[in-house]
C-alpha cells in the first residue's frame, strides 16, 4: 500500500512539474513574442514620426531625423568627399569648404548660420549649423545652398586662403610630434592619397 501512495505522489509531483515548466517555457515565448512585437511596432511608429525627407535637386536623398529630447536644433550636411577625393593641391579641399560655406553665410538672409561650423578630414566634408526650431526648415533649405556654385571677389578668397596657411600652421604649432606623424604615414601610405594633410 504504501508503495503505490508514493509512486502517486511521485507522478502527480512529476506530472505537475512538467506542467509547470512547459507552462513557463510557453509563457516565456509568449511574454517575449508580445515584447517583440511591441517593441517593433514601437519602433516603426517613432520611426515614422521621426524621419523626414527634404527634396532638392542637388541631391538624391536628405533625411531630417529628429531627437526629441533635443533642447535645440542641430542640422549636419555631409559629404562623402574629402581630402582623399582631392586630385589637386593638397589643402585644396579644405579651401574649398571654406569657400562653400563662407558664400553661403554672408547672404544677409542667413545670418544665423554665421555662429555653426565646417570642416574637412580625409573622407568627409560636413557643414553644422544650431539654431532655435522655428527656424529649421528655412535654415535646413539655406544649408543645402553650399552645394550650389558660387562666386567670390578674388581678394576675398585670397584673404581667406592666407587664413587657412594661419590656421594649418597654428596646428602644426601645437601639435609637437607632428612632423614625426607626418613621416610615419608618408612611410606607411606612400605615393597614397592616405598620407595628404588636410
Amino acid at each position: 500500500m504504501e508503495n503505490k501512495y508514493t509512486l502517486k505522489v511521485f507522478f502527480i509531483l512529476y506530472f505537475s512539474l512538467g506542467f509547470v515548466k512547459y507552462f513557463f517555457k510557453f509563457l516565456k515565448s509568449a511574454i517575449i513574442s508580445l515584447a517583440a512585437a511591441v517593441s517593433t511596432q514601437a519602433v516603426s511608429e517613432s520611426a515614422a514620426d521621426l524621419v523626414f525627407t527634404i527634396q532638392h535637386p542637388n541631391f538624391q536623398h536628405i533625411y531630417l531625423i529628429t531627437d526629441r529630447e533635443a533642447r535645440s536644433f542641430e542640422a549636419r550636411l555631409i559629404f562623402q568627399a574629402g581630402e582623399l577625393d582631392n586630385p589637386y593641391t593638397e589643402g585644396l579641399a579644405h579651401y574649398v569648404e571654406h569657400l562653400a560655406w563662407l558664400n553661403v553665410t554672408h547672404s544677409q538672409n542667413f545670418q544665423a548660420l554665421r555662429h555653426s561650423n565646417a570642416w574637412t578630414n580625409l573622407a568627409s566634408t560636413t557643414y553644422v549649423t544650431h539654431s532655435s526650431e522655428t527656424r529649421s526648415n528655412e535654415e535646413l533649405q539655406r544649408l543645402v545652398e553650399v552645394s550650389a556654385p558660387f562666386t567670390l571677389a578674388e581678394s576675398f578668397m585670397l584673404e581667406e586662403r592666407d587664413i587657412i596657411l594661419r590656421e594649418y600652421e597654428a596646428n602644426v604649432a601645437e601639435n609637437p610630434y607632428f612632423e614625426i606623424e607626418q613621416n610615419i604615414t608618408k612611410a606607411l601610405y606612400p605615393s597614397s592619397p592616405w598620407a595628404r594633410s588636410v
